[in-house]
């Protein structure tokens, strides 16, 4: 029993020792199918944050110029649950993006990054690019850091969240098209979790 848990117990740790980390431990612990009731949007774009300057120390100085696109986003069809028929629709939360652009920007600015909405013509910069995708009960967010300098890809940091009501407050969109939640904060589709 203790082996099984052995991987979570050791997130767990590491996410004490280093506050940043709690992103991190969020998004490894939903994908080994760990769904946290509470997600903190903030602190886990920062730690993506984080762990992309982490990796790129070595490669892109500080003093050098950053971009950060504004996220794209996936569209999918959802079902609409006000519609009788349940008709499937597109829906879009650029809310959600406009909200993860601001922290990761947020967050490089605090680091000491001289982040800029458009680099000036001529200067080599780096660029941070996001896509992002709502897809059932998870927020799935793909970060991409390139040094345009040589358009070489310096590091790549791919995490998922778990659509929780902490999530939802950056999707303003019609609420129905995605099942309701429940008093714990998950959707509300009729499925029995059990006792664990």
């Amino acid at each position: 029993m203790l082996r099984r848990f052995r991987p979570v117990l050791m997130l767990c740790a590491a996410s004490l020792l280093l506050p940043s980390c709690t992103g991190v431990v969020l998004g490894s612990a939903a994908s080994m199918g760990i769904r946290p009731k509470h997600v903190n949007v903030v602190n886990a774009s920062y730690a993506a944050a984080d762990t992309l300057s982490v990796r790129t120390q070595q490669t892109f100085r500080r003093d050098r110029i950053l971009v950060i696109q504004n996220f794209d986003e996936v569209t999918h069809k959802y079902v609409d649950y006000k519609d009788k028929e349940r008709r499937k629709k597109t829906v879009s939360f650029p809310n959600l993006g406009l909200a993860l652009t601001n922290q990761i920007r947020e967050r490089f600015q605090q680091l000491g990054y001289k982040v800029v909405n458009q680099p000036p013509a001529g200067v080599e910069y780096g660029e941070v690019y996001g896509v992002y995708e709502v897809v059932d009960r998870d927020l799935n967010i793909s970060l991409r850091f390139y040094d345009r300098r040589d358009d070489a890809l310096l590091s790549l940091y791919d995490y998922t969240l778990p659509v929780t009501s902490e999530v939802r407050r950056y999707m303003p969109n019609d609420p129905y098209l995605l099942p309701a939640l429940d008093k714990s904060g998950w959707p509300d589709v009729g499925i029995s979790t059990g006792n664990f």
